[in-house]
């Protein structure tokens, strides 16, 4: 690669470019995601609707721990390009896209300044092109924005420790991004950034022996800039919850047994190969700078994840950052040994299979027959992806292979989220209801029903974001008394004959205008739907 096209902000810009390609077919074409997802724009969207900033809720219920940041984003985003009674999925996810630029320029910006233009570019790229990125940009949560937050302070952090090693002055501009996003993290999720910092600090000062340098990071004004950027929102929420918003507030993050290790290859696909190149990079330079901060961030908050219970996709998308670094630079080194290349080029061919697998699974299992040739196409894709990183582990200086990788990996990954997964017509109950009831002539967003819809026995929240706040969600007598007001009711197969025995009981009957049977993947299970309307 010419240092022409990568250096400085032309290849942060350019990463950044393909990020954007690679992740827009899903964000337009998926459906609204439950669970995360669709509380988290519901969230937003009631926020628009009763005009406050400042309480966070599900419906009546309270949303605990759950900080401002990326909602505000949302409510902007919403507010110029769509608006909140359309309830279009895709203007809530603008942000987490904005979120996945930023993360991938400081992964450009940072790398390079840790571990060479070529490392740092390389990174970036990885992060543009992988499932990880791809996911986080196509999903309507504050993780994307978090984790774009974390990688601006983790390369201010390295700017600011490279300087110190090399006896420099540290710049103050440095520490002003490293508090700014900082705060900007906590107002995203919460002090989380807090341990992590917290936790890779202790880390370099275990590993350098030396702490006074710490005392240079601004801490005494930048932690009262955090205090007077978050004080006065926490104060207003705990008022208007009555203090509702500090009870039962979920885990920040979580982990276990080594499920996050598990899926870490498969979201870094293609470049699951980075893996070997990482530990031993890790181990071989362990005393220089780039590698010394890279170990300090991943390794303690990684433990500490694993030993956490349950498992989130994006739990860890903050700590890939430290991954992609040291495996981009023990690729591009040239020194790493056989073991190492042949473990990378199974890893990369293991992985392709999994995702060729995947395709083929969710068009066999859950398609409806007319998506086949992306599901086809994506296997392909996939395979020349595994073949290609083959190649580019066992010989790292073929530049060729690196490209094609990369290449085919995104492509995947935009076909699989683009149209794959959204062609699964079994695995999303909601679009198929909402398709349902607009043929019925019950969808009451467009006047031609009363409102609002009943539901009993599917309570996912996808279903509540699309079709409005008021949305009944209860057993099988609000069903009931919603087909009594002569409106439609959404009802599960083990609710059916019991909502029909109720509405007999009142000298009623109903008539089922729409049928769905498929899969609940939030539930992990089978579901058979009904739409019920009321017999005149």
């Amino acid at each position: 690669m010419k240092r022409s096209w990568i250096g400085g902000w032309r290849g942060s810009l350019l990463a950044a470019a393909i990020s954007v390609l690679c992740a827009l077919p899903g964000l337009i074409a998926l459906p609204t995601v439950d669970r995360n997802e669709a509380v988290f724009a519901q969230g937003t969207a009631q926020m628009l609707d009763e005009h406050n900033p400042t309480d966070i809720r599900f419906q009546e219920r309270v949303r605990p721990g759950s900080m401002p940041g990326a909602h505000w984003l949302q409510a902007a985003s919403v507010t110029v390009v769509s608006e909140a009674e359309a309830r279009a999925i895709w203007a809530y996810r603008l942000p987490s896209l904005l979120g996945v630029v930023v993360l991938v320029v400081a992964t450009v910006r940072g790398g390079g300044r840790l571990f060479g233009p070529r490392a740092g570019f390389v990174s970036g790229l990885v992060l543009a092109t992988s499932a990880l990125g791809a996911t986080l940009s196509d999903l309507a949560t504050a993780d994307a924005l978090f984790a774009g937050a974390a990688a601006v302070m983790l390369a201010a952090f390295g700017y600011l420790y490279a300087a110190h090693r090399e006896g420099v002055r540290l710049r103050r501009r440095d520490k002003v991004i490293f508090w700014a996003a900082l705060i900007a993290a906590v107002m995203l999720k919460g002090p989380l950034i807090l341990g992590l910092a917290g936790l890779a600090g202790i880390a370099l000062v275990v590993m350098d022996r030396q702490i006074k340098w710490l005392n240079q990071l601004g801490l005494t004004w930048g932690l009262i800039a955090l205090g007077a950027v978050a004080g006065p929102w926490l104060m207003a929420v705990t008022v208007s919850t009555d203090g509702q918003f500090w009870q039962g507030a979920p885990s920040l993050v979580r982990g276990g047994l080594g499920l996050q290790t598990a899926i870490l290859p498969l979201l870094l696909f293609p470049a699951g190969l980075l893996l070997p190149f990482a530990a031993g990079h890790a181990w071989r330079e362990q005393a220089s700078p780039g590698v010394r901060l890279a170990i300090a961030w991943l390794a303690p908050a990684w433990i500490a994840l694993e030993m956490l219970p349950g498992l989130q996709l994006h739990g860890a998308s903050s700590l890939y950052i430290a991954v992609v670094w040291l495996g981009c630079a023990g690729l591009l080194s040239g020194r790493a040994g056989p073991a190492v290349r042949l473990t990378a080029a199974a890893v990369s061919l293991i992985c392709a299979g999994v995702v060729a697998t995947a395709a083929f699974q969710l068009a066999w299992r859950f398609g409806d027959g007319n998506d086949w040739p992306a599901a086809g196409l994506a296997m392909v894709l996939a395979a020349g992806a595994g073949l290609a990183g083959a190649r580019a582990a066992w010989r790292p200086d073929r530049v060729a292979a690196q490209i094609l990788t990369l290449a085919a990996g995104g492509l995947t990954t935009a076909l699989l989220l683009g149209a794959v997964l959204p062609g699964a017509q079994a695995l999303w109950p909601t679009r198929n209801l909402l398709r349902g009831l607009e043929i019925a002539g019950l969808d009451p967003r467009g006047g031609l029903a009363r409102g609002p819809v009943a539901s009993s026995g599917y309570e996912e929240p996808s279903l509540v974001f699309n079709l409005g706040s008021d949305t009944q969600l209860g057993d099988a007598a609000v069903a009931v008394a919603a087909l009594a007001d002569n409106r439609p009711a959404i009802v599960a197969e083990d609710q059916k004959a019991a909502a029909l025995q109720l509405l007999a009981a009142r000298g009623r009957t109903a008539d089922v205008v729409y049928h769905f049977q498929g899969y609940d993947p939030a539930e992990a299970t089978s579901v058979s739907l009904y739409i019920l309307k009321s017999a005149p």
